[in-house]
């Protein structure tokens, strides 16, 4: 389903002409970067090259604009090391406490956007490949449908949540009675629960979390 086609359904199912076809797109590209933040969608896999300087001295890489969640992988390419990804820079620095001045290859990274951190602070530039969710792409009055969503879940999906929210505005000073906003909130919750399960086994980000050992 293409974005002309959607938007079609949304006008006739709303029927009403308070909001235009830019705003409905609008609410269309709000839709799916609030449903790829729910669900992992491996179309959304991408990957790029994080590059930390030795002369930077930081230990501080900038990440791809696209970043949206969920750094999976990471590579010290420079080495052909696989890295271990903390849960946080805070993680990272109680493990690495004391020693994150140190310089020398590059083991550990930790998000906290929009830079990607690590450790050790190179002492010659190192390239970190790393994979991870990307943002999705603005649709265009003029775009196709969004392929990392299954096209037979495009209504239920986009357009039933769309429908959700403009009949929400609708209903808001009906003494409380919403049977619309009701009925298409659950026909989205049908269609998220569907793509879930679709994509259950997608990567993930499973950061490392170093414990320490107490002694009794």
């Amino acid at each position: 389903m293409n974005v002309s086609e959607m938007i079609e359904l949304i006008t006739e199912g709303i029927q009403d002409e308070t909001w235009n076809d830019t705003y409905i797109l609008n609410e269309i590209n709000n839709t799916l970067i609030f449903v790829s933040g729910m669900v992992s969608l491996p179309g959304l896999i991408s990957s790029a090259t994080v590059s930390f300087l030795a002369d930077d001295g930081t230990g501080i890489g900038d990440l791809p604009e696209n970043f949206d969640h969920d750094l999976f992988e990471a590579w010290n390419t420079t080495y052909s090391q696989e890295l271990t990804i903390r849960p946080s820079l805070k993680e990272m620095r109680r493990v690495y406490e004391g020693k994150r001045a140190t310089t020398g290859r590059i083991w550990d990274v930790a998000v906290e956007e929009p830079y990607l951190h690590a450790v050790y602070v190179p002492d010659v530039d190192q390239d970190v490949l790393v994979r991870y969710y990307a943002a999705p792409a603005t649709l265009l009055l003029s775009s196709d449908g969004p392929t990392y969503i299954p096209a037979h879940l495009h209504r239920l999906v986009i357009v039933d949540h769309v429908l959700s929210k403009l009949w929400k505005l609708k209903e808001q000073d009906d003494d409380g009675q919403s049977p619309n906003t009701n009925y298409h909130t659950q026909q989205f919750s049908a269609g998220l629960e569907q793509l879930r399960r679709r994509f259950i086994h997608a990567p993930k980000a499973q950061p490392v979390m170093t414990r320490r050992v107490q002694y009794f």
